[in-house]
């Protein structure tokens, strides 16, 4: 009932459209955008001809057996004749190929009034023109090819005005939301001319953003959108910067001219958080820092480290942005334990966290796009909108002189929705700062900005081990560490209440370590009933931090179990486990591969193994401790 109520709500807000090609490119009969085949600036390109790729296919949806495509143009480009034809998704030719007229007949736009109103054939479409008319035998993603003949075959042709709107054999009536694209290939005729064109972008979670172009002045240009940016590298945060003097576009969403039809192309549900953001583990200074989120829905998760003690993310220092796609159900980054300028985050150093969760995330690099003085104007339609975002950008690569007070080179912190990401000249870029360079902007069709935001410090120790246990007449306390810097001492507390505590003992520390280090201290006079113990560990400079307390009883003979658990510590696999014998663990791939045997397993104490895993390629692995599985990264 739900669905079916947001679809109903759908149609009703988007039914009010009747044309598809130039209504959408030239809003009112506002500025000059064309559609356009056959262009060669920059490099060839191949939007809608005759036996193309499918990324540079102009596609028609048929939902049902019997529905009606109907088309018209008008050609800007008069030399040579055009024909076009359409195939179906089988890639079968269905109609055509048929020649486009330069003057009126069926099929031939006359006026922009007529390309806004659409086939007068269709309920609603007085006053508009007479349309090439298709039927459908099949269902599925047509297509439509086109071809210029004669001396001027090898130059590029525009269409003054267009239109393909697909209709309902049985009434007439227009169904908007069926013709898209994954790349327009556009024209302003000119560097003088502006875009007002407006686009729907329907991501692959299923988010729906209309862009209004908005002014932009890129004379030959191409629409198309994805989910990292200008490059595809695999590292989300370079990968969407803008790119210098190169054409680094590509393209992977659906973009339609009209909000895509909802019976068809279904809506995304919204995020919630199961899990706030948190850190695994405690961490320490030389070893990775583990976050874990839990989302209902898969996305991209944003963290940015504030290590430099100047407020907020300054890039191109020490300052550090995590920016790495997270499935549902529960996912992990990981922090490397190093600042932007690739040197160790040392203990003094408070990290300041703060993060953000995104789906629906979509980016619109255009190449040679010269001027932007307005800015892109970017609506979720759905789901829940519609609602003005906010954009995002980082044209740092790009070289400049000096530019406008109003132009912004970076905003990673999300601009004001009235404006978005625009540009002008300057001494490097006298034609336009987006001239020769490919410009990107990103948006996020959903945004959860108010994720754990926290800061910690990195312990100069790597406790692997902290146990106090009482043994008849005395306690025993014992730990391990895995590694230590600048450790001067530790300090054993105790308390009778957890709040008020005592230092009962004090141990030098290593100063440095990278080797396991194991340490033992006995409280000869325990407290009756129940007490606490701590360890304080104490640098060389006075910084200091405290591990985890352990509670004993002194009233029986009480012993804590451990929780089984692991963690890599330097291509090592550190296994807590009590009750567990050395043939009892297995590591295996994810695919169920048995490679204990390329492993290395030393028992550290009755309840620590030590694995070595150096020798395993890089990938993930599952450690089976008994009952017990967890997953591993080796990295």
């Amino acid at each position: 009932m739900k669905r079916g109520l947001l679809i109903w709500l759908l149609i009703l807000c988007f039914s009010v459209v009747f044309a598809e090609g130039t209504r959408q490119l030239m809003p009112n009969n506002t500025g000059q955008t064309y559609l356009q085949f056959n262009e060669s600036f920059g490099g060839q390109r191949y939007f809608a001809m005759v036996d193309t790729d499918t990324i540079d296919r102009l596609f028609i949806h048929i939902a049902h057996v019997g529905e009606v495509i109907n088309l018209g143009f008008n050609r800007l480009s008069t030399g040579g004749d055009v024909w076009f034809q359409i195939k179906n998704a089988a890639g079968t030719i269905v109609y055509g190929p048929q020649y486009i007229p330069n003057s009126s007949a069926t099929g031939y736009i006359n006026t922009f009034e007529e390309a806004d109103i659409g086939p007068n054939t269709l309920v609603g479409g007085a006053g508009g023109y007479t349309p090439f008319v298709h039927t459908a035998a099949s269902t599925g993603d047509f297509y439509i090819e086109f071809q210029r003949e004669g001396t001027n075959s090898t130059q590029r042709n525009l269409f003054r005005y267009f239109d393909i709107t697909v209709s309902d054999a049985a009434d007439g009536n227009p169904i908007d939301g069926r013709v898209w694209a994954y790349a327009w290939d556009l024209n302003t005729n000119s560097f003088s001319n502006s875009s007002y064109a407006v686009f729907y972008v329907y991501s692959d979670d299923m988010y729906i953003t209309e862009v209004d172009i908005n002014g932009m002045q890129p004379y030959s240009f191409v629409i198309a959108c994805n989910n990292t940016g200008s490059r595809n590298t695999g590292n989300l945060y370079t990968d969407r910067q803008s790119v210098p003097n190169a054409n680094t576009v590509y393209p992977k969403y659906k973009i339609f001219l009209n909000p895509p039809d909802p019976l068809v192309f279904p809506v995304a549900e919204i995020p919630t958080m199961v899990e706030n953001l948190q850190i695994i583990g405690t961490p320490t200074v030389n070893d990775d820092v583990t976050f874990y989120v839990n989302m209902t829905k898969s996305g991209t998760l944003e963290i940015y480290l504030d290590i430099d003690g100047v407020p907020g993310f300054q890039g191109g220092g020490r300052d550090i942005a995590l920016v790495q796609h997270v499935e549902a159900g529960g996912d992990y980054i990981i922090w490397d334990g190093r600042d932007g300028l690739g040197d160790i985050v040392e203990t003094t150093v408070s990290v300041i966290v703060s993060s953000r969760f995104s789906t629906g995330v979509t980016h619109l690099p255009v190449y040679d796009a010269e001027l932007h003085v307005n800015g892109y104007k970017v609506t979720r339609i759905a789901p829940n909108g519609p609602e003005a975002l906010v954009l995002y950008w980082d044209d740092s690569p790009i070289t400049h002189g000096t530019i406008p007070a109003w132009q912004v080179i970076t905003m990673l912190s999300g601009n004001t929705v009235d404006y978005g990401h625009n540009w002008s000249t300057d001494s490097n870029n006298p034609q336009g700062f987006g001239d020769w360079h490919t410009i990107n902007t990103w948006w996020n069709g959903y945004e959860i900005n108010d994720l754990a935001s926290f800061d910690f410090t990195l312990l100069p120790i790597e406790l692997l081990y902290w146990k106090a246990e009482f043994k008849g007449t005395y306690v025993k306390l014992d730990w391990v560490t895995g590694s230590e810097v600048n450790n001067h001492l530790f300090q054993i507390q105790r308390s009778q209440d957890g709040i008020l505590w005592h230092t009962i003992s004090i141990i030098p520390g290593a100063g440095n370590s990278s080797q396991h280090l194991y340490y033992s201290e006995i409280d000869e006079t325990p407290l009756a009933g129940i007490s606490y113990y701590r360890l304080q560990q104490i640098d060389y400079d006075g910084t200091s931090s405290f591990s985890a307390i352990q509670a004993i009883s002194t009233d029986t003979d009480f012993s804590q179990r451990v929780k089984t658990y692991c963690r890599i510590v330097n291509s090592k696999v550190v296994l807590h486990a009590h009750d567990i014998m050395e043939s009892d663990i297995r590591i295996t791939t994810i695919t169920g591969s048995d490679v204990t045997a390329n492993t290395i397993i030393v028992k550290i104490t009755d309840s620590i193994y030590e694995i070595d895993i150096s020798s395993l390629t890089f990938g993930t692995y599952i450690v089976t401790a008994g009952s017990e599985q967890f997953l591993i990264y080796r990295r």
